[in-house]
């Protein structure tokens, strides 16, 4: 009888992965409906994160948006002291689009909240961030390689279209703590480095975080055209 129990409990295990690659099937047939893309070969690359985790990034699917080669990635990333222990960490889904030309000047746009405290205890506060306004560093945290460019970039209607998205997203800035730290993973990051356009979004690649990716587009374009 122990042996039927483990004959059922692994016939169980597998129905269950069954189940869940096709769940994981289901959500990318989404994300291509979405945004317009199809699968592509599969590349796995390790490296370390603009915020400082170790991580993985699995290209998934690849195609055009907005008139930019376009591809999709799942980024997993992990706290660099578990970066032995498989399946620890965080998954976020990256949409990298293709310039033109490269950017003169290197931009990271990053909401307040949770990501930003986590960033600034691994990269020991780091000297690259970049006041704007008040009103606008209370939503997000810019770094940048050229401070004085940084905010030549950031003029006052790309602020108001930053802050009209987030409201759009995540609703007005948070009163609480816990509720700063909640809304930084309701909204993506805004990266511009070199010939890249990223917006990366927490959580895996579903209709909702391709769906929120696809409206940051305009933005993300945005910003890489005041970059120039």
């Amino acid at each position: 009888m122990p042996a039927m129990g483990v004959v059922v409990g692994l016939l169980l295990f597998v129905v269950a992965l069954w189940w869940l690659r096709r769940l994981k099937q289901r959500d990318l047939a989404e994300v291509c409906a979405v945004l317009g893309l199809e699968p592509a070969p599969f590349q796995s690359t390790r490296g370390t994160s603009p915020e400082g985790f170790a991580c993985v990034d699995h290209r998934l699917l690849h195609g055009t948006v907005s008139g930019h080669p376009a591809v999709l990635v799942s980024r997993g990333v992990r706290h660099p002291r578990a970066s032995r222990l498989r399946r620890t960490g965080s998954e976020f889904t990256l949409l990298e689009l293709t310039l033109p030309r490269a950017v003169a000047t290197t931009l990271r746009v990053q909401p307040s909240g949770l990501l930003d405290v986590l960033e600034g205890a691994l990269r020991g506060g780091a000297d690259d961030r970049v006041p704007i306004e008040p009103a606008f560093d209370e939503a997000y945290v810019v770094h940048s390689d050229r401070p004085e460019a940084a905010r030549t970039a950031l003029n006052g209607p790309l602020q108001a279209r930053l802050l009209a998205f987030r409201t759009a997203v995540a609703g007005s800035l948070p009163a609480s703590l816990p509720g700063a730290m909640a809304s930084g993973l309701q909204l993506g990051t805004f990266h511009v480095d070199g010939a890249v356009a990223r917006y990366v979004v927490f959580g895996s690649p579903t209709r909702a975080t391709a769906e929120h990716a696809k409206a940051a587009v305009p933005l993300l374009l945005a910003l890489a055209e005041a970059c120039r």
